[in-house]
């Protein structure tokens, strides 16, 4: 009933982090390595949930609204943001003036004081987007909006839950992991974007190559995501391939790891290594 083969993997990474989190919780001591296990999976959720949201796992309706339930959890957010957001914002704009999420909002920066306040003026810029959306669905669609408050009733009352029964567990194993994925989520959109060209038809997106996309779905190669916004994620290293001669070699990273050390690291320090702004530069 999967849509695609290759989302067994997304049920195998969304299994693991759920065994994760009852491992943790269950133990009688502080395990480092699977509180480290249950960050580098929340990563992994951030990319998986909004997979979803644009292709749904599974061809069965009632299954579908079970995985974003599963979603909702392990985001600490339900997922009815990306609609308005994420696929009919900046998906439709690309960072560009009229897209809320653009990087440039409050400057146009790349560097690591605003890789990490990013998320929470990403979070500020969109609340009001979200509100008139669900003033919309209260409209319009009121079954659409039962379900998001399905989704925030469920999310509340499981984080209530757990922080009745140990509110330290609850803190370290449930809350801390979901402010991971929300962040990753979030931060995502700058690493892809700052400093790109948002009036380029090809390099509005910063794509990473390596480790990063056999491991977390092909995270790194957003051009060909946004070209193909319905594409399913095994589909996208095929898709880059055809687009990456119209790509600009600047905005194409070897490494997603190397470019966090130089931009937002070295690059502090040393002039030389920071990124600099193609911004508005061509219209290709």
């Amino acid at each position: 009933m999967l849509r695609h083969s290759a989302d067994r993997r997304t049920l195998l990474y969304m299994a693991a982090a759920t065994g994760v989190l009852f491992a943790q919780w269950t133990a009688d001591r502080f395990h480092p390595l699977l509180f480290a296990a249950s960050l580098v999976l929340a990563f992994a959720v951030s990319v998986m949930h909004h997979n979803h949201q644009h292709l749904p796992l599974w061809r069965r309706a009632w299954l579908n609204h079970a995985t974003d339930l599963w979603f909702t959890l392990f985001q600490g957010h339900p997922g009815f943001a990306f609609d308005p957001a994420h696929v009919g914002d900046h998906h439709a704009h690309r960072n560009a003036e009229r897209d809320t999420t653009r990087t440039w909002r409050w400057g146009d920066g790349n560097d690591l004081p605003g890789f990490i306040a990013h998320p929470v003026l990403f979070a500020c810029a969109v609340g009001p987007l979200l509100g008139r959306h669900v003033a919309q669905l209260s409209r319009t669609d009121r079954r659409r909006l039962a379900v998001v408050a399905l989704h925030y009733a469920v999310l509340v009352g499981a984080v209530a839950l757990a922080l009745r029964a140990d509110w330290q567990r609850a803190v370290l194993f449930v809350l801390v992991p979901q402010a991971a994925a929300l962040f990753f989520l979030l931060a995502a959109n700058y690493l892809q974007h700052a400093h790109a060209d948002d009036l380029s038809r090809w390099n509005h997106s910063r794509n990473f190559l390596g480790w990063v996309n056999p491991l977390f779905f092909n995270v790194g190669l957003h051009t060909a995501h946004h070209e193909h916004g319905d594409a399913h994620w095994s589909d996208l290293p095929r898709l880059h391939a055809q687009l990456a001669p119209r790509l600009d070699p600047r905005l194409v990273e070897p490494s997603l790891f190397a470019y966090g050390l130089r931009v937002f690291v070295a690059g502090t320090f040393v002039p030389a290594l920071r990124s600099r702004s193609l911004r508005g530069r061509t219209v290709s």
